[in-house]
């Protein structure tokens, strides 16, 4: 019988571990399931969409044809429930099971709203998928004014490309820390004069405090200090989660994400993470941390993906800084606080 690969998640570290697989394994069988209905894409150029400057056929990760070439099942719009770890099944909301030999968990993350603004839900903008891009984009002609509040990436590059559209942007940070992972202090300087220079109104150590509707698509943003700032988009983040949820009573273990040592297996034999949604140990701090960014994604996927094909086994090396692209410009930062 062929060996059979489940792969939950089609972003970098999916893709990148289905192509290691694929290497090693030319006969096996490789399922990857994603609840998107969109092709695989890279998230990170997201903001290129709102801009216009590319269209969604211009971020795919691979081309159209390339599933078939490489013999991928790829299962788009399906949603992964629960995963047996004895019976080796993964469970799809539509009663449907898929057997694996070996899993791999690519779920990436979710942006989470601050906890005293989640009943402001409705009236939030989001900023993690196409559909949010392309739904940003069209609103562009009529959107005068902006308020984002946050200090990772989706805020900072959501504010770098409302800002080159030609809309007043204020962000709002309730600390003075401007990214996350963490900037050293002078890239921290050097993105708060980024910010400034490209014409952001930047109000640091205040938050949001109410949202209201005012009228249709027009919003009064009420802040702790007392200012109230006029917009028509608001955004409002408070870091983010691993989508782990649907492992709660598998039997892996789990803390924000999932526990992986350094070849990427969890605590269960054959079942892997990768990508935003694993937590790896990193020496350097003592504990245990999501490896964030596009670049650690596509690594972690590739030696996840050759060791679940049974190549000898390679450990995933942790790097102390790396390059993020941070506001149209390459800064350095470290993956933990």
């Amino acid at each position: 019988m062929k060996r059979s690969f489940v792969i939950v998640g089609a972003g970098v570290a999916g893709i990148s571990a289905a192509k290691a697989i694929r290497a090693v394994e030319r006969e096996c069988e490789i399922t990857i399931v994603e609840e998107g209905i969109a092709f695989p894409y890279y998230r990170a150029a997201l903001g290129e969409v709102v801009l216009g400057k590319k269209g969604p056929e211009e971020i795919l990760i691979e081309p159209l044809d390339f599933y078939d070439r490489a013999c991928l099942r790829l299962r788009k719009g399906q949603r992964v429930v629960s995963v047996s770890v004895s019976g080796r099944y993964v469970y799809l909301s539509n009663n449907e099971r898929l057997r694996f030999d070996a899993l791999l968990v690519a779920t990436g993350r979710r942006e989470v709203i601050p906890a005293h603004l989640k009943k402001y839900a409705p009236h939030l903008s989001t900023f993690s998928t196409l559909e949010d891009a392309l739904k940003i984009r069209d609103a562009l002609p009529s959107l005068k004014a902006a308020l984002l509040r946050g200090k990772g990436f989706n805020a900072l590059e959501l504010a770098r490309v409302l800002v080159k559209s030609g809309v007043q942007v204020t962000l709002v940070t309730p600390d003075k820390r401007l990214y996350y992972p963490a900037l050293p202090d002078d890239e921290n300087e050097h993105l708060r004069n980024l910010i400034r220079e490209a014409g952001i109104q930047l109000i640091e150590g205040d938050d949001v405090n109410r949202v209201e509707e005012k009228n249709k698509g027009l919003y009064s943003v009420e802040l702790l200090s007392g200012k109230t700032v006029e917009c028509g988009l608001v955004f409002a983040s408070g870091g983010f989660a691993p989508n782990v949820s649907f492992l709660k009573n598998s039997g892996i273990y789990l803390n924000q994400g999932v526990i992986v040592d350094d070849y990427l297996q969890s605590t269960e034999e054959g079942i892997f993470a990768a990508g935003d949604c694993a937590e790896i140990y990193h020496p350097s701090i003592g504990r245990y941390w999501v490896n964030l960014g596009h670049p650690n994604a596509a690594r972690q996927g590739e030696v996840a993906g050759r060791n679940m094909a049974g190549e000898a086994m390679e450990r995933l090396e942790i790097e102390k800084m790396r390059p993020y692209t941070i506001f149209g410009e390459q800064l350095y930062a470290r993956w933990w606080d």
